[in-house]
C-alpha cells in the first residue's frame, strides 16, 4: 500500500531537486516566479515544474506562457511542481491544465483553497499529501480517476464532493483525513484501493456504491466513528483489517455475494453486537472478530469449513456459539479469553480442536457434542472446569478413557435412550463427576473401561446394552444413590468391586441367559435381600451360581421388550389387556376407535381386534384408525366434477387433498395440494364418496 508510494516519490524528489530540471521561468500574473518544462512530443506545451524558488501567498498560474518568442499553453502541473512550498495560500488553476501530477502539491500546509478547472481529467499520486489546511475541494465532472494518496493526511479537510465521472480511487486516497465526517462515492466508482480511509476517525457514515465488488485491505481501518455500513450486494471480498479498529461500528450488513472475510476484518469493532455471516463465506481468517467486546452472538454458517487463529478472541459477551460441521481450525485461541461464553455447540464432523480453542473461557457450563471423533478433543473438553451440562448427540461412539475425571460440576448428561450411538466408554471417563444424576441408558455399549463411573455417587440407575461382555473393574464404584441396574444379554463376567458401596441398589436385572461370572466384592456393601430378576428360563440357573446364589430374591421376569400404542391418538387409543410375563408370554390388546373413527389395521398388516399375540422377541406394534363415511352423507353439487366414462372431474379443489371411498367407507385415492382440474379414475360404476381438505365427505353417483 502506502509503503510502495513513499520510496519512489522520495527518488523524485531527490533527483528532480538535484538536477533543477527546467527549461525556463517566467513571472506569473500574480508575481511569483514558475518554472516550465517543454513537452518535447508537441513543441506547444509546457507542464509548470520544480524550480530553485518557492511561491507564497496567492498563486495564479497562466494558461500561456511566452519564451524566446514561442507562446506555450500550460496543460499540466508537473510532478512535485510545489512540493514543500509551505507558505502558498492558495491556487488559481487555468483551464488549459488537463493534469495535476504526482506529489505536485506535497506539502503546502498553508494551503487552504484549490479551484481544479473542468479541464483537468488525472489527479496523480499524492497531489495532496499533508495539505493540512485544506478544509474542502471540489473535484469537476472531468476528472476520471483519483490517485493513490492523494489527500494523504490533509486533517483539516471536512468535505469533498466525487463527481460522477470518477471510476476510481486510488490506495490511501483519503489517509488520515481525521476532520472528513461524511462522503458520497458515486456508483461510477468501480474500484477503491486499500487504506483509502484509513483513519478517517470524524467520518460517521458513508455509503459504499453497488458498483464495488471489493472492500480492500485497511479500508476503512480506524474510523472509529464510523456507526454502521452495508456492504454493497455484488461486493465479493472483504479485506485485511477493512474494519479494523472501527469502535463504534455496531452493525454490519455482510450480503450472500461475500466469499471471503480477510484476517483481522473486524478487529477491535468494540460496538459491534452481532454478525449474520452469509453461507457464501467457506473460511473466518485469523483476528477476524478479535477484540469486539460487545459481540453477544454470531451465526456461523454450516458452509464454513476453516476457523482461523483468535477469530473471536476476547469476545466476552459472547456466551453462545455453534461451531458447524466439519470445521478444521487452522491455529490456536479460536474463542479464548471470550469469558461469558457459557453454551457451545458442535458439529458432527468436527476433528482435531486445538488444546487452547477455548483458553479462560472459564464459565462455559453447557456443551452440545454431536462429532463423531470425540476421542479427539480430550483435551478442549477436559478444560472446562464449569461444564455441568453436557448433550451428547447420536453420532458420538466412543468417549475416552479420563475425558471426563474429576469434573464434579458436571450435573447432567443428557443421552438419548433410544438412538444414541456410544459403543466404547473408556477407563475413567466420568470419575470423580459425583454431582452427575439422572438414569443412564447406553443401548449399544460394547467396551466399558475400568471405573468409568467410578464415584459418580448421583446416578440413580444405569441400563447396559446387549452387546457388553464384560464390565471391568470398579466401574460403577461409590455409586452410593443408584437404585437400579440393568445388564444387557451378552454380559459374561463382572470384576471385581464393580459395584462396590452401592448401596442403595433395590432392582438387579439382568438379561443373560447364563449367569456372568462374578467375584465376592463385585456387589460388595449391596444388600443380599434386593430384588434380583434373570430371565424366566434361568431362575434355577442363577440361584445355583457362585455368589449370585448370595441373593435371596431371585425371580423370573419376560425378557422381550413389549408395546402397543395408536398410530395417531386423534382417532382412537388402544389397550393392553393383558401383557406378556414369564408364565403367560400371550398378549391381549384392542384397538378402541374414537367417535368417527374405526379401527383399519395393525402396523403388521393384521385385522384382528382384539387381537391375540404370542410374544418371542421384541415387539412394538401400532393400530391404525381411518375415518368412517358412508350412504348417509350429502350429494356433492354436479357443478363440482363431471363424468367422462370412468374418469372423474373434480373442480374446486386446487391446492387441496382430494379423498375417494367407496360407499363402504373405504379409502380408494388419496391426493394431496391437487392441481385445477383433478381427475381421478374409478373401478366402477356405483357410490362414491369425495372428501375435499377437511370438508365432509360427499356423495356422487357414477354410471
Amino acid at each position: 500500500m502506502k509503503k510502495k508510494l513513499l520510496p519512489l516519490i522520495l527518488l523524485l524528489l531527490a533527483g528532480l531537486s538535484a538536477a533543477q530540471a527546467y527549461d525556463f521561468s517566467a513571472v506569473a500574473p500574480s508575481g511569483q516566479t514558475l518554472f516550465y518544462t517543454i513537452d518535447t512530443e508537441t513543441n506547444t506545451t509546457v507542464s509548470v515544474g520544480l524550480g530553485n524558488t518557492q511561491p507564497l501567498g496567492d498563486l495564479t498560474i497562466p494558461d500561456t506562457v511566452t519564451y524566446g518568442g514561442i507562446t506555450y499553453s500550460v496543460t499540466s502541473i508537473g510532478i512535485i511542481a510545489f512540493w514543500n512550498c509551505s507558505g502558498l495560500t492558495s491556487i488559481s488553476i487555468p483551464n488549459s491544465v488537463t493534469l495535476i501530477g504526482d506529489g505536485a502539491f506535497w506539502n503546502c500546509t498553508s494551503l487552504t483553497s484549490i479551484s481544479i478547472p473542468n479541464s483537468v481529467t488525472s489527479i496523480g499520486y499524492d497531489a495532496f499529501h499533508n495539505c493540512t489546511s485544506l478544509t474542502s475541494i471540489l473535484i469537476p465532472n472531468s476528472v476520471t480517476s483519483i490517485g493513490g494518496g492523494t489527500f494523504w493526511n490533509c486533517s483539516g479537510l471536512t468535505s469533498i464532493s466525487i463527481p460522477n465521472s470518477v471510476t476510481s480511487i486510488g490506495e490511501c486516497a483519503f489517509w488520515n483525513c481525521t476532520s472528513l465526517t461524511s462522503i458520497l462515492i458515486p456508483n461510477s466508482v468501480t474500484s477503491i484501493g486499500g487504506g483509502t480511509f484509513w483513519n478517517c476517525s470524524g467520518l460517521t457514515s458513508i455509503s459504499i456504491p453497488n458498483s464495488i465488488t471489493s472492500i480492500e485491505p485497511y479500508t476503512f481501518f480506524g474510523c472509529t466513528r464510523l456507526s454502521s455500513i452495508t456492504i454493497p450486494e455484488f461486493v465479493s471480498t472483504i479485506g485485511m483489517k477493512a474494519f479494523g479498529n472501527c469502535a463504534s461500528l455496531s452493525s454490519i450488513a455482510i450480503g450472500h455475494s461475500v466469499t471471503s472475510i480477510g484476517d483481522s476484518a473486524f478487529a477491535g469493532c468494540i460496538k459491534l453486537t452481532s454478525v449474520t455471516i452469509p453461507n457464501s463465506i467457506t473460511s473466518i481468517e485469523p483476528y477476524t472478530f478479535l477484540g469486539c467486546t460487545r459481540l453477544s452472538s454470531i451465526t456461523i454458517p454450516d458452509s464454513v469449513t476453516t476457523i482461523g487463529q483468535s477469530a473471536f478472541a476476547g469476545c466476552v459477551q459472547l456466551t453462545s456459539v455453534t461451531i458447524p460441521n466439519s470445521v478444521t481450525f487452522l491455529g490456536n485461541n479460536a474463542f479464548s479469553n471470550c469469558i461469558r461464553l457459557s453454551s457451545v455447540y458442535f458439529g458432527t464432523s468436527i476433528r482435531q480442536l486445538p488444546a487452547n480453542l477455548f483458553l479462560h473461557c472459564d464459565s462455559i457450563s453447557i456443551v452440545h457434542f454431536d462429532a463423531k471423533h470425540c476421542s479427539e478433543h480430550n483435551g478442549v473438553l477436559s478444560r472446562m472446569r464449569q461444564l455441568s451440562t453436557l448433550y451428547l448427540g447420536n453420532n458420538v461412539d466412543t468417549l475416552p478413557s479420563d475425558i471426563f475425571k474429576n469434573m464434579p460440576q458436571i450435573q447432567t448428561i443428557y443421552l438419548d435412550p433410544d438412538s444414541n450411538q456410544i459403543t466404547t466408554i473408556g477407563a475413567n471417563a466420568f470419575d470423580g463427576c459425583n454431582n452427575m444424576a439422572g438414569h443412564i441408558v447406553i443401548p449399544h455399549i460394547t467396551s466399558l473401561g475400568d471405573g468409568a463411573f467410578s464415584g459418580c455417587g448421583m446416578i440413580s440407575s444405569v441400563e447396559l446394552g446387549n452387546g457388553l461382555s464384560a464390565i471391568g473393574d470398579t466401574v460403577f464404584k461409590g455409586c452410593d444413590h443408584m437404585t437400579n441396574v440393568t445388564l444387557g444379554r451378552g454380559v459374561q463376567s463382572i470384576a471385581d468391586n464393580a459395584f462396590e458401596g452401592c448401596t442403595e441398589i433395590r432392582l438387579l436385572t439382568s438379561r443373560a441367559l447364563n449367569p456372568p461370572t462374578i467375584y465376592r466384592t463385585t456387589f460388595e456393601d449391596v444388600d443380599d435381600d434386593i430384588s434380583v430378576r434373570v430371565p424366566c428360563e434361568a431362575v434355577a440357573a442363577y440361584q445355583n451360581a457362585p455368589f449370585w446364589s448370595h441373593f435371596n430374591n431371585i425371580e423370573g421376569r419376560f425378557d422381550f421388550f413389549f408395546s402397543a400404542t395408536s398410530a395417531d391418538i386423534t382417532k382412537g387409543s388402544v389397550t393392553i389387556v393383558h401383557a406378556p410375563v414369564c408364565d403367560n408370554i400371550e398378549a391381549h390388546i384392542q384397538a378402541n376407535p374414537y367417535h368417527g373413527y374405526r379401527f383399519s389395521h395393525w402396523s403388521d398388516g393384521n385385522t384382528d381386534n382384539p387381537r391375540y399375540i404370542v410374544v418371542t422377541q421384541d415387539t412394538i406394534i401400532t393400530a391404525h384408525f381411518e375415518e368412517i363415511v358412508g350412504i348417509d352423507s350429502p350429494l356433492l353439487h354436479p357443478a363440482h366434477y363431471s363424468q367422462e366414462g370412468n374418469r372423474i372431474v373434480v373442480n374446486g379443489a386446487e391446492g387441496q387433498s382430494v379423498r375417494v371411498f367407496d360407499i363402504m367407507g373405504k379409502l380408494i385415492s388419496s391426493q394431496p395440494n391437487v392441481p385445477e382440474p383433478f381427475s381421478v379414475y374409478l373401478p366402477a360404476a356405483g357410490v362414491y364418496l369425495i372428501q375435499i381438505g377437511s370438508r365432509t365427505p360427499q356423495k356422487i353417483v357414477v354410471h
